[in-house]
């Protein structure tokens, strides 16, 4: 099979919808697998068909394997930031087959227990893959488990670490609320006095970024009664106020900048969704009012698009009633 032309046997792969069966191919040679696993744009295809891009669980799986796959080509931080915006260096054929084995380990129970290290430095070395955190209402309490390779050609580790509360009297404050995304953590924290207050507005909002647990947190604002959103490096905060005549606000942040000022959006609203967001930019889905009929029930939507650099930064190109 080695003799045959590499030109047959592209065309095989481009030709055949038998995944299996190509598999099953590239495992008999090293010379076959680099002829099947040149297809790099059609391997990327069936990726995308099989799992859909759309669906948040197969990015951050894909996002996930990224990072480990250039983890070992590149041991730096600065430098892995950088590829992760390219698949130029992905192996599509070998992407597809790990997902499929991740999907027939997931069918069948196939998991692995792991046992989490304590953090032997106050900041964890390596490079993280992932994080997820440990909720408590005492802020001491609060943990996050990281992912990371620590060094080249090793098998990945978890790890947990502290957060660094310097500048806040976290003795004396409760957890009232937490996000993450893949790259930050919010944690809304309160008195232990108020949060048994009814309608308390003395919440105080901070952020980190996983990657920088050891240092202290970014204060975002205080004095907060509302709900806050968190998707990618947006943050989104509906502020409410005691006054009942004193419409809501909603505040828009990029965590990713470094700024103070945030994005506004006047006025009241009974719902917010996050439809879609990128790094310059984020879409919200805004539901403002139900008017209930006695044959059906109407209700009325708005699109926020915000860009911080754009001028004005907030615009509502549609509206509507369904």
């Amino acid at each position: 099979m080695n003799r045959v032309p590499a030109e047959i046997v592209y065309r095989i792969v481009y030709v055949s919808d038998d995944e299996a069966a190509l598999v099953a191919l590239a495992t008999t040679s090293r010379w076959l697998y680099a002829c099947v696993a040149a297809q790099r744009k059609l391997w990327r295809l069936r990726f995308e068909r099989d799992f859909s891009k759309q669906d948040e669980n197969e990015q951050r799986w894909l996002r996930h394997y990224a990072r480990g796959h250039l983890a070992h080509l590149l041991f730096a931080e600065e430098q892995q930031e950088v590829l992760l915006q390219t698949d130029e260096l992905l192996d599509w054929f070998r992407v597809y087959c790990s997902r499929r084995a991740t999907e027939y380990r997931r069918r069948r129970g196939l998991y692995t227990v792991h046992q989490a290290k304590q953090a032997s430095d106050i900041h964890a070395s390596g490079i993280r893959l992932q994080s997820i955190i440990t909720s408590s209402r005492e802020t001491r309490d609060m943990h996050v488990l990281s992912q990371r390779i620590l060094a080249p050609q090793q098998q990945p580790v978890w790890i947990a670490e502290q957060l660094c509360w310097d500048g806040v009297d976290a003795d004396n404050m409760l957890v009232t609320e937490e996000r993450y995304s893949d790259e930050y953590l919010v944690i809304a924290v309160e008195a232990r006095s108020m949060t048994m207050s009814a309608g308390s507005t003395n919440a105080t909002l901070y952020a980190w970024h996983f990657n920088a647990l050891h240092l202290p947190p970014r204060l975002i604002m205080s004095k907060l009664m509302g709900t806050i959103s968190l998707y990618k490096n947006w943050l989104v905060v509906r502020k409410h106020f005691m006054c009942d005549s004193v419409p809501s606000i909603t505040l828009v942040f990029d965590l990713a900048k470094h700024t103070a000022r945030p994005g506004i959006l006047e006025g009241g609203v009974n719902h917010i969704h996050i439809q879609k967001a990128t790094e310059d930019s984020v879409c919200l889905l805004w539901r403002d009012k139900i008017k209930v009929e006695e044959s059906h029930a109407t209700i009325s939507w708005r699109l926020w698009d915000f860009t911080p650099d754009r001028a004005p930064p907030v615009q509502c190109p549609t509206v509507c009633e369904t």
